[in-house]
C-alpha cells in the first residue's frame, strides 16, 4: 500500500523534470533548421500544444496502459527497448545475487562460530566497508585494478567478445543460452564480461547478507 504514493510521486517528479529541462524535445527529434510545418506537426502529435495539466493526465494514462512513448534516439518503442535490454539486466542482477548468497552466508556463519577472533573482526570490517562504499566508486577501482592494471578480465564493455557470437537466443540470458546451446565458447566470453560488475554489484548486498547470518 505504500508504493502507491511512492509511484505517483515518482510519476509526477519525472514528468515536472522532463517539463522543466531545458530545451525542445521536437528540435532534439527533428533537428536543428526543421521546417516550420514540420515542427508545428509534430507538437500536435506529442501533446506539446495541450495545457500541462492534460499532458499530465495524458501521460498518466499512457503510463497506465503501457504505451511509454518512443525513444527519440532509436525510433522504437520504449517499451521494446526496455525488453530488449531487460535479460542483460535481469542476468546481472541473478548473478550479482548468487555470488553475495553463496559468499555471504558462510562468511556469517563462520563468523558467528568464531565471535570476537580475528576472521570476525575481519568480516564486520568488510561489512562496514560493503555497506559504506558507493558502488560506482567500487566500479571504478575494480576497473582500474583487474583491467587496466592487471588485464586479469576483459574491457567493461558489452556482454560478449566482439570476435564471438552470441548464443542462440532462447532466455536472452546469455549465460543460461550458452549453457542450453552447448556454446562453452560464448559462456567462457559472457561470464568474463559479467564477472566485474556481478561483483561490484553483489558487495553491498553481500555485506548485510554475511551481518544478517552472523547475528542470527
Amino acid at each position: 500500500l505504500m508504493m502507491i504514493p511512492v509511484i505517483i510521486g515518482v510519476v509526477f517528479i519525472i514528468f515536472a523534470i522532463m517539463e522543466l529541462t531545458p530545451g525542445d524535445p521536437v528540435m532534439m527529434i527533428l533537428g536543428e533548421g526543421a521546417p516550420i510545418e514540420a515542427q508545428e506537426a509534430l507538437r500536435e502529435e506529442m501533446g506539446l500544444n495541450d495545457p500541462i495539466p492534460k499532458q499530465f493526465v495524458d501521460y498518466v494514462g499512457d503510463v497506465l496502459h503501457g504505451d511509454l512513448g518512443t525513444a527519440w534516439h532509436t525510433g522504437k518503442p520504449v517499451t521494446y527497448d526496455f525488453a530488449m535490454r531487460f535479460p542483460a539486466s535481469l542476468e546481472l542482477a541473478l548473478c550479482a545475487l548468487l555470488l553475495a548468497v553463496l559468499i555471504g552466508i558462510p562468511v556469517g556463519i563462520y563468523a558467528a562460530s568464531k565471535k570476537d577472533s580475528a576472521a570476525d573482526h575481519v568480516s564486520r570490517v568488510v561489512t562496514l566497508l560493503g555497506t559504506s562504499v558507493p558502488v560506482f566508486w567500487l566500479g571504478f577501482m575494480l576497473i582500474y585494478l583487474l583491467y587496466a592494471k592487471y588485464d586479469l578480465i576483459p574491457a567493461p564493455i558489452g556482454r560478449i567478445s566482439d570476435n564471438i557470437y552470441p548464443p542462440t537466443q532462447i532466455t536472452g540470458l546469455y549465460l543460461l543460452d550458452s549453457l542450453l546451446t552447448g556454446d562453452m565458447i560464448a559462456f567462457k566470453s559472457a561470464l568474463s564480461h559479467i564477472l566485474l560488475p556481478a561483483i561490484c554489484l553483489s558487495f553491498g548486498s553481500l555485506a548485510v547478507i554475511s551481518r544478517m547470518t552472523r547475528s542470527n
